[in-house]
């Protein structure tokens, strides 16, 4: 007897049945968020330390505040940490306006306008997403104003040697500590989120965002042999 088996076929029926594969889906994107640029001059050494040692570690702080404040808590207790933030920087700010108008008045009544010329003055241009950044950057530039006219003052023979270093110095410790606070706040935050279990929910809203939304500092121009006014020109 022979064996004739016919050919294994699909029957339209069976194929009007088989699902279609499920869509592709398409590659994530990060989001995309606003950022500021704004260029920062510092004529001299004084300012330029703070730059480095303390300004980019504290205005990523204050980048990844707002992001974890966001998953913490509700917006109402997020701007209460961001306007305490600023009004601190806002504080240092006047207090440092006040010591430099103080100074300011020195040269004034000797008639002296000229300022002097920096061997190694930068122009930087910064690019920040935090509000809060933009009035640091201020209380950098209010710094830099302010070691400028103790150098004139000092060159006017109006402050002796002693206040010509530890004025600037005084200053840049305060500023340096103020950066330090605002660095511990962060921290502390990053510790309630991880007793509230949501490290990883930080950790995605930051990736999210661009991962470590660390400012950053492009040099744009040479300023050496400039004075303040030229600098600012």
């Amino acid at each position: 007897m022979s064996d004739n088996k016919q050919p294994l076929t699909t029957s339209p029926t069976t194929l009007a049945r088989t699902p279609p594969p499920p869509p592709r889906r398409p590659a994530s994107r990060k989001f995309s968020r606003p950022l500021m640029k704004r260029k920062i001059t510092l004529l001299t050494g004084h300012a330029q330390r703070v730059m480095e040692r303390s300004f980019y570690p504290t205005a990523a702080s204050l980048g990844r505040l707002s992001t974890i404040m966001y998953v913490l808590a509700d917006e109402e207790q997020t701007d209460q940490l961001n306007t305490l933030i600023v009004e601190k920087l806002d504080a240092f700010i006047a207090d440092l306006e006040a010591q430099t108008a103080t100074t300011r008045g020195l040269l004034d009544d000797e008639g002296i306008t000229e300022t002097p010329e920096y061997s190694n003055a930068q122009i930087l241009e910064v690019t920040f997403m935090s509000p809060a950044v933009y009035r640091l950057i201020k209380a950098m530039s209010q710094f830099d104003s302010f070691a400028v006219l103790i150098d004139t003052a000092w060159f006017a023979a109006l402050v002796g040697n002693q206040e010509h270093t530890n004025l600037p110095y005084t200053w840049r410790n305060k500023f340096l500590a103020l950066n330090t606070e605002i660095i511990e706040l962060e921290r502390r935050a990053q510790k309630s989120a991880a007793s509230a279990g949501k490290s990883d929910e930080v950790e995605t809203a930051l990736h999210d965002i661009d991962a470590d939304p660390v400012p950053v500092a492009t040099s744009v121009d040479d300023t050496a042999g400039k004075s303040l006014e030229e600098a600012a020109a």
